[in-house]
């Protein structure tokens, strides 16, 4: 059995259409609700003359396609400049270079969020549990939660949809904001290792702790909005026994499909602050 994840949300047409049509919605950076989503800290510490000069190298290479002639051009600016001059305009390029690559990401990467369980073994593990998950995601617990089989979800998007959607867990800091380092920059203006968009996608699953009861998950794809999925990537549907409209609604839904999965009603616990889970038959 694949690892659950969850989706908690108000219950809303919109998200009874996802259900019936195997359909998840992947959001822009601009959609999702953290005010810190997708903002980064870029810093130009450690920088070193030979890489400035490799990146302006590698740099004029893109015109000239002769490597040679390339180095003998950047050593003749490095010349007609002084040093502070020379590492104001290398720096200058890569922050450019960066601005723009930042964009393309933010541009064309969507993100759908989810929480893991925190305990596999356990029936009805956090977050399912966690009433600030029902209170700020489904409607003031008015709403329904999606268990799915985290690996069927992610395979099959990828299938159905001919893309590569990849995932990343959310990783939470206590203070700072993630870094992108223009050296990162320099290096792959040089060299081609990618590794400012790793550090790119990082920024982009890096949270303040304060979220941290979510226990996020993200799946990263290139494809904006709805993404289609097999439906046996549904385990279980947990519906909120204070919507007695939703409930039917859902119970109408699931009946049309040829996967069957278990549909429960939660309800909050009369002497306690925790809930009860009672099976629904459909």
């Amino acid at each position: 059995m694949g690892i659950p994840v969850f989706k908690f949300m108000a219950g809303k047409s919109y998200h009874l259409d996802s259900l019936k049509n195997n359909e998840v919605y992947f959001s822009n950076i601009e959609q999702l609700n953290d005010p810190y989503e997708g903002l980064l800290h870029y810093s130009k510490q450690g920088i070193t003359q030979s890489q400035r000069m490799a990146a302006l190298t590698h740099k004029l290479n893109e015109d000239h396609n002769d490597l040679k002639k390339a180095r003998r051009e950047a050593e003749s600016i490095f010349k007609r400049m002084t040093t502070a001059q020379f590492e104001q305009h290398i720096d200058r390029l890569c922050k450019e270079q960066f601005d723009r690559f930042l964009a393309y990401h933010r541009e064309n990467r969507f993100i759908l969020s989810l929480s893991r369980a925190y305990d596999t073994d356990d029936v009805f593990p956090p977050p399912l549990t966690n009433m600030m998950m029902w209170g700020h995601y489904a409607d003031g617990m008015r709403g329904l939660c999606i268990e799915y089989d985290f690996e069927k979800l992610r395979s099959s998007i990828n299938s159905i949809n001919n893309v590569k959607v990849t995932s990343r867990t959310i990783d939470y800091s206590e203070t700072s904001l993630p870094v992108v380092r223009a050296t990162t920059m320099l290096d792959d203006m040089a060299m081609r290792h990618h590794g400012t968009s790793r550090e790119v996608l990082n920024a982009f699953c890096t949270k303040n702790v304060a979220w941290d009861y979510e226990n996020e998950v993200r799946l990263i794809s290139p494809i904006h909005e709805h993404n289609k999925f097999a439906e046996n990537a549904i385990r279980r549907v947990f519906v909120s026994a204070n919507n007695e409209k939703l409930v039917r609604k859902v119970k109408e839904i699931l009946s049309s499909k040829s996967h069957k999965p278990d549909l429960y009603q939660v309800a909050t616990h009369k002497r306690e602050y925790k809930f009860g889970f009672s099976k629904l038959e459909y």
